[in-house]
């Protein structure tokens, strides 16, 4: 059974140039994690002209605070923040001086 391509392989066909994708490939990213790690003259070394690089890496800093944003964990319900609060309010309780 074949998987759909990975998130990096998505983020490639939207923001690379279809005549840079063997050499963006080349680079070494495989997730989109890697490209935390991808500089500037990573991209001139592929022969990518200045203004299409400061674009790859603004995509890159949007897609890594995407990415950060997806595995925040989700809000507690009220009634875990309740009774997290009247656990909290018990030990205090039983830490006052008698």
């Amino acid at each position: 059974m074949s998987q759909g391509p990975s998130l990096l392989q998505q983020w490639m066909a939207i923001n690379v140039q279809p005549e840079f994708l063997v050499a963006f490939t080349g680079l070494g990213a495989e997730d989109i994690g890697d490209l935390q790690d991808l500089e500037e003259q990573d991209l001139e070394k592929i022969g990518m002209q200045p203004l299409k690089r400061r674009k790859i890496l603004r995509a890159v800093a949007q897609a890594l605070s995407q990415e950060a944003v997806s595995v925040v964990p989700q809000s507690r319900g009220t009634d875990d923040v309740v009774a997290t609060c009247l656990i909290l309010f018990g030990i205090l309780f039983l830490c006052l001086p008698t």
